[in-house]
Parts: structure tokens; C-alpha cells; sequence
């Protein structure tokens, strides 16, 4: 936060008001990584850019009107490379 506090700004609003939006930031994970099941129920795992420019990166389920932030990544993470 005390370096990326208008990412994490961003981030935020993103995700408190329209986390299931494809946008140049955020997208659904792919292939292996798409789908998580908790509680017995399969979710589709979401992962937000922090920016463009650098590579935090975000990882999340909506269940209902729930955001659950499952992994933050302070750079890129290798599971996507």
C-alpha cells in the first residue's frame, strides 16, 4: 500500500463494483487455473492487474455478491508464465 496506493485504490472500487468485468486489467484465468472448488462449489478464478505496467497481480472468486481474494502477488506470478 505505501507504494501502490492508487493501484490499490483502483483495485479496490474495481472490485467492489464490477469484479466479474473483462476489462485490459482483468481476466479469467485459464486452462488449470480457470476453476477452484470451495465448499464443494465450483468457482471461476479471476486475476487482476494491479496496473499495466507492473506485474502485481490479484487472484479471486465471486461467490454470490462475495469477492474472495485468494492469492496477491507482489509481481508476476510463475503460475501464469
Amino acid at each position: 500500500m505505501a507504494v501502490r496506493r492508487n493501484d490499490l485504490v483502483s483495485a479496490w472500487e474495481f472490485l467492489t463494483h464490477n469484479p466479474e468485468t473483462v476489462t485490459a486489467l482483468s481476466d479469467r484465468l485459464k486452462g488449470s487455473l480457470s476453476r477452484l472448488v470451495r465448499g464443494g462449489v465450483t468457482h471461476t478464478r479471476w486475476q487482476l492487474k494491479l496496473s499495466a505496467t507492473h506485474g502485481a497481480r490479484i487472484w479471486y472468486f465471486v461467490d454470490g455478491r462475495k469477492v474472495h481474494l485468494e492469492r496477491v502477488f507482489t509481481s508476476h506470478p510463475n503460475e501464469t508464465s
